[in-house]
Formats: C-alpha cells, structure tokens, sequence
C-alpha cells in the first residue's frame, strides 16, 4: 500500500532518482537487506500458529525473494536483500482495549512503550506485522485521508520514527497493521505476502513528510523504490495470485509483485 503515516515525520531531503529501471524507481531510502519477521498477536488473532510457520516458509524458503534480490537491490548506497527469517510469534500485552484504534493515536505511543521495555528490539532487519483480533478496526492517515480497515485495506505496512530512543542504527520501527477482515487463511497468508514484499523494498515509506503526489517528484526521503503514481511493488499486482510449496510440503497462497527486470507482474519463479 502506498505510504500512510505522515506523523513522527523525519525531515524530508531533496533527491534524484538514480537507478530506474522498467516501472519502478529508486528514491535513496532504506531496503530492509536480511528481513527478521516478528509477528505480534492483539487480542485473540486467528491463525496464529499458522502464520508463524508461514511467515518463515515464505521469507526463508520462497523464490520470490531471490528475484526480489535481482530486481531491487541497489548498488548506491550498497544494499543486497537475502532471505530472511521468521520468528516465533508474541502475544501482546497492555494495548488500548478499543475496537477503534486510529494508528498515529493509539498504536504510535503503545508500540513506543513496546520499544522502550525492550519487549520490541527493532534493527534495520525486524519486521513486526501485527494480527488483529476480529472486531477491530484501525485508522490510518492516507495522504491526508482518514480511512479503516478493511472497508479500505486489508493490510498495510508502515514505520514509527523512534530516533529520540538514539538505538545504534535502528532510527526507525518497521511494523505491519493486518485487521482481520475475515478472510480465510489463504487469502490472509496474500495479504501478508504483499506487506512482507513491500516491507523489504520500501520499508520507510511511512515516514516520507509529505505522502506521494502522482507526477511529482521526487517524492519525500526516506521514500525507497516507487512509481510516479506513489504505488509500491505490491500495490501494480494486486490481483495476481501465485502459490508456492513450503519446505513442509504446504501449499502457501502469496500475492505477485512487479518485477523491474521482466515490467509485468511476477509471481513465486
């Protein structure tokens, strides 16, 4: 989904696209290289075992993150994206008992709190999706929109400026909001794929000042790579469903992504 949060802005800085290949652009941000998933339960989120084993069979196992590596990794500054790692999943605790939760509001200071008891230990590499529980419902800011869970998305990836906690090289919280909006597993495990991908690729899009503009550029730093239409690599291949096979022999729904290299939609190979 394209960049959402426009609070705890870092300060924006000028720059030019200066490696461009087929439909995306690269702005200077950060990729996340080595991907850690570290899924977080609030409230009673289904799957929940499920999506752990799914989380490590798609980052550690699946092709698709090989020709991610092909397609968006940059040669300035140097940043080569490897297979990553899933984690065992943590069930939350203390969070505000709401079913209306306005993300910059409510999940801003509470995940803040996460990082300053060390129950959260972000680095360039963490990846913290969070599974909601049924029945509630998230409000993000848009590009100046207000708008929820799954009525506008069902899932969305997005960062928390945390650099007044000075954490040697970790100016920032990668986190993933997923509602459940009562899908099955396998749509679920889709949803999870696209912020997965667009977490690696475009992990600091939360934090551009200023959301993209279609036909402006360049879009605010830390923006990574892009479209002229402020679409991640996720966001042009919605409706492109593939599956791959798991190391333990289960079949795993993910969502296509845009390959640079071959300018269409590409799914698992």
């Amino acid at each position: 989904m394209p960049p959402v949060s426009i609070a705890n802005s870092a300060q924006p800085a000028p720059f030019t696209p200066h490696w461009t290949k087929g439909n995306m652009s690269y702005f200077g941000g950060p990729l996340i290289q080595n991907i850690q998933v570290y899924p977080l339960w609030w409230g009673e989120a289904r799957f929940q075992s499920k999506l752990e084993v799914f989380y490590n069979q798609f980052v550690a196992h699946c092709p698709m993150i090989d020709w991610i590596r092909t397609d968006y990794s940059t040669p300035r500054p140097l940043q080569i994206i490897s297979r990553g790692k899933g984690h065992k999943g943590r069930s939350l605790k203390g969070y505000p008992k709401k079913k209306y939760l306005i993300d910059v509001k409510d999940l801003h200071p509470y995940l803040l709190q996460l990082v300053k008891t060390g129950f959260l230990k972000p680095t360039p590499n963490t990846y913290f999706p969070i599974h909601f529980a049924q029945g509630v419902s998230i409000t993000i800011n848009n590009a100046g929109t207000l708008v929820t869970s799954c009525d506008y998305f069902d899932g969305v990836h997005t960062t928390l400026n945390i650099t007044s906690l000075r954490i040697p090289d970790a100016p920032y919280l990668y986190y993933g909001i997923l509602p459940d909006c009562g899908h099955a597993f396998d749509v679920t495990t889709n949803v999870a794929s696209h912020e997965v991908v667009e977490a690696i690729t475009d992990p600091a899009a939360g934090l551009a000042r200023a959301n993209l503009v279609p036909d402006a550029l360049p879009p605010a730093f830390p923006i990574a790579w892009n479209d002229r239409a402020a679409m991640e690599v996720g966001d042009l291949c919605a409706d492109a469903v593939d599956w791959f096979k798991g190391t333990d022999g289960v079949r795993y729904q993910v969502q296509g992504v845009w390959s640079n290299s071959r300018m269409r939609c590409r799914g698992v190979e």
